[in-house]
């Protein structure tokens, strides 16, 4: 088997957009009956393709994203009821992550052009033989209807040409074979269509954030331009507003046949966004119609909840729209701006949330992958994964670091697969190793981000860093102790080294560190300190902010957890309903309808409300971490080391006594439950599939059975 690239002209590094899109053409005759036809086929670049004019599959900028000088996944399909007598197999190939732009770094990030080919269809006839069509020399290219496709800078698609693939292919020196495997979790798909309506002439509004492509219906004279942007939010002159795109050009062409109604809808691009500006650039035009396309990893849902409070019902949308919008191949930061990278302190702040929401287990297996694909020799695990060589001048930070031991840890409690915690094992003590030797008798010095765009009131760095070193030394101890490995005492012992240090230097007269919402919070849900230790100054802190939360990435992913540990969920309920600046319903008050990056991305009530052109996502899917505290807390179904797996649960719910939410009702993994609230007392009922086991807690007693699939009823004084 054989690579084949198409030469298409070099394309200089710093070019905004790449060379035009080649397709591959084989020509085939089938003279038996098929018994079964299998495509093996992946590219470096991303593939879109067709059997007998047909596209076969609804994937989506496949292979997806990895570090392609370790892995190049390929995909499988079954092509045995389109297989006919005579048959052409066509391949388009795009830049993708491979050659294109990748965040603020330039071009050809892993290889160079021609973008490359690889696939094998293995035809089995009834009569038991088999014959296999390869990429090799026989197959022929041309440029393709789309003029280039690049991920920041979108799509330019000519729909007058029609290829001729009459040009000889390049049959490349096998160089990448060895790295082939399968895909290793559901592929990127365009997974749910949402209208787009129109309010005027140039403008369109899909009214929600999401990241996809659209489809649309045009028509216009032969030769005719459209130009299609794209925006997540209007400016105050009810235009587009575009400088938080930073250079994503997120810029769309389409050049019209000028026969009838016409189709387009981009392959080789996505964008973040929720209005669509649409101009005629030459000739006569008309789009008729728009449709929102879309796309994520087609992963299973797992989760739904719903309560009584419409803002609370929003900020849950919001969550789940974030997750949607950046888990696209990998769990992204943000899906509009010259980033979308695979950020590790977004993912293993928000992982344990996913997990309620979509059956995410192989989902985070490939990204483990390449978390440590991405970790460097020294240990040190840089800020994002998949590695790209433009990367080294990023560093190391504490928090982002620790997805080396945070995500295959609540991996573990969620789905109960020790292969998580062994495929792992090895890189977390490695990152370990790489804290000792930059530590001073246990202490972290203050580099990173710390508690990344916090409001105010900024916690001391070097407290954040030590404070993941041994929580993260405490988790490795527990995956040694469930694989079995010798060293289990030996990081038990460095975590509590580690605190003992901690509470020598950070902790003062009952304060920690320099006195902060996360400070209080960390130390709390690490386990350094115990609830009624940390309950009065959390709370006072609160206070101290008119009942107000301050916290970034880091301490907001614990806050609501925590203040239910403290006895005080009556703050964490009001906290959540909470619309006045900062909160979840100030960004919905806002227009949000996913979450933002920054508590203050949007201000209308200032004369310029748009905060930091440079940093400001309008989907950054952090914040929502909240939405698990919903599951964990709300609806009390939580997985704990007592209660490990999809067979086993803790039922625990912390009612709400503020009358901020008065009805909650959800499902999860089959389980169904909800409660509501009447005077001084919750009933709560809830319905769980057969043979599961669970421990129910409520007053104070615990009850452990196995679940019967009956509905259960519990009615709570509160």
């Amino acid at each position: 088997m054989s690579w084949i690239g198409f030469g298409t002209g070099n394309v200089p590094v710093t070019a905004l957009h790449g060379a035009p899109c080649p397709i591959f053409r084989k020509d085939f005759v089938c003279g038996k009956k098929v018994a079964s036809a299998a495509l093996k086929i992946t590219s470096l670049g991303v593939f879109k393709a067709y059997l007998n004019g047909e596209s076969f599959s609804d994937d989506f900028l496949v292979p997806g994203w990895t570090d392609y000088n370790k892995r190049i996944p390929y995909c499988e399909y079954d092509l045995t009821d389109r297989i006919a007598q005579k048959n052409r197999l066509e391949v388009v190939l795009a830049d993708g992550w491979y050659t294109g732009r990748i965040s603020w770094a330039m071009r050809e990030r892993y290889g160079k052009y021609p973008l490359k080919l690889w696939a094998v269809l293995t035809l089995t006839y009834e009569d038991g033989t088999t014959e296999k069509i390869e990429t090799d020399g026989t197959w022929t290219a041309s440029a393709s209807q789309t003029v280039y496709g690049d991920i920041l800078c979108g799509e330019y698609r000519d729909l007058r040409i029609e290829p001729k693939c009459d040009q000889p292919v390049e049959v490349l020196p096998d160089e990448y074979s060895h790295l082939l495997e399968p895909l290793r979790c559901p592929p990127v798909r365009l997974v749910e269509e949402l209208p787009v309506k129109k309010l005027s002439d140039t403008l369109w509004d899909a009214e929600q954030n999401f990241a996809g492509v659209v489809r649309y219906r045009l028509k216009g004279t032969p030769g005719a331009k459209v130009r299609f942007r794209y925006a997540e939010i209007l400016g105050k002159d009810g235009k587009i507003y575009t400088e938080n795109l930073r250079k994503a050009r997120c810029t769309d062409y389409v050049i019209l046949k000028g026969v009838g109604e016409e189709i387009y809808e981009p392959c080789f691009t996505y964008h973040g966004f929720r209005y669509v500006e649409a101009c005629v650039e030459e000739g006569e035009a008309e789009v008729l119609e728009m449709t929102g396309r879309a796309c994520h990893n087609d992963l299973v849902p797992t989760g739904s909840l719903r309560t009584d409070n419409e803002l609370i019902n929003q900020i849950y949308s919001n969550a789940l729209w974030g997750l949607r919008s950046n888990f696209v191949s990998i769990p992204t930061d943000c899906p509009q701006r010259d980033e979308r990278l695979g950020w590790t302190a977004d993912a293993q702040i928000f992982c344990s949330t996913a997990t309620y929401l979509y059956d995410c287990k192989e989902f985070y297996e490939k990204y483990m992958t390449d978390v440590r694909d991405a970790q460097r020799k020294n240990g040190g695990v840089i800020h994002v994964a998949p590695y790209f060589d433009f990367l080294p001048i990023l560093g190391v930070s504490a928090a982002w670091a620790d997805a080396v031991t945070v995500i295959p840890y609540q991996h573990y409690l969620v789905y109960g697969d020790k292969k998580i915690v062994s495929d792992n094992l090895e890189a977390g003590k490695k990152w370990l190793d790489y804290c000792k030797k930059r530590s001073f008798f246990g202490i972290r010095p203050a580099v990173g981000f710390g508690d990344w765009l916090s409001i105010d009131n900024v916690t001391n760095k070097s407290f954040i860093a030590t404070a993941y070193y041994a929580y993260s030394a405490r988790l490795i101890a527990e995956m040694c102790r469930i694989v079995g490995d010798k060293e289990e005492q030996k990081y038990r012992a460095l975590s509590d080294r580690i605190v003992a240090r901690m509470k020598k230097k950070f902790y003062k007269n009952g304060r920690i560190a320099n006195d902060t919402q996360t400070a209080y919070v960390l130390s709390c849900a690490f386990g350094f300190s115990t609830p009624s230790e940390i309950k009065d100054n959390l709370v006072r802190k609160i206070e101290e902010n008119d009942g107000l939360l301050n916290t970034g990435f880091i301490g907001t992913r614990y806050l609501l957890p925590v203040l239910c540990e403290i006895g005080r969920s009556d703050i964490a309920y009001k906290l959540l309903g909470e619309t006045r600046f900062p909160s979840w319903g100030y960004t919905i008050k806002q227009g949000a309808t996913t979450i933002w990056e920054r508590w203050d991305g949007y201000r209308s009530e200032m004369k310029d409300p748009f905060q930091n052109a440079g940093m400001n996502s309008y989907n950054h899917y952090s914040f929502g971490a909240c939405v698990g505290w919903m599951y964990e807390y709300g609806l009390g179904i939580r997985h704990t080391l007592d209660a490990i797996g999809p067979n086993n649960y803790v039922i625990h719910p912390v009612f709400d006594k503020t009358g901020t939410i008065k009805e909650l009702s959800g499902t999860y993994n089959g389980i169904s439950a909800s409660w509501k609230v009447q005077e001084k007392t919750a009933e709560y009922r809830i319905k769980i599939p057969s043979g599961i086991h669970c421990e129910f807690v409520f007053d104070g007693k615990v009850e452990k059975e196995y679940a019967d699939g009956e509905e259960k009823v519990f009615v709570v004084a509160l």
